[in-house]
């Protein structure tokens, strides 16, 4: 049996959802492993305030600001490497609305899974596009 390794590499906001930035958490099998409220800041694609992000280095745990980029200790980089995996992994980007009581339930931007069958040479990205928001999971598969 072939196992593999994942390195995300970054998250990217290409177009955000709501105008005073979205809160957006990233679930692997079905655990949230990056929520960006853990960190202190809202994904916005045009960054219109100081904490605005339009991306999430997972290799580096920063994050670009207006006013350059700002690495969070609330995240280390090992805990995006997955080893050893020898079955397909299923990723869901959420938008919470959590204290927002007029929003309803939180939005699901998109859902995928990766398997063994995705290997490409070098770095490889999913684009999640839905609930008026588009964003890009950029990622790194390896054999192990």
């Amino acid at each position: 049996m072939t196992t593999y390794t994942l390195r995300l590499i970054a998250l990217t906001c290409d177009r955000g959802q709501e105008l005073n930035g979205d809160e957006i958490y990233l679930k692997k099998d079905g655990e949230t492993i990056f929520n960006s409220d853990v960190v202190g800041v809202k994904f916005d694609d045009e960054m219109r305030h100081a904490d605005r992000t339009s991306s999430f280095d997972f290799r580096t745990c920063s994050y670009l600001t207006p006013g350059g980029p700002v690495t969070s200790a609330a995240y280390q980089p090992a805990q995006f490497v997955f080893s050893g995996l020898t079955s397909p992994v299923a990723f869901e980007l959420w938008e919470s609305d959590r204290n927002e009581r007029l929003r309803g339930a939180d939005d699901m931007i998109g859902k995928f899974a990766l398997t063994d069958g995705h290997f490409t040479e070098g770095e490889d990205s999913v684009t999640l596009d839905g609930s008026n928001a588009r964003y890009t999971l950029t990622y790194l598969l390896m054999r192990d």
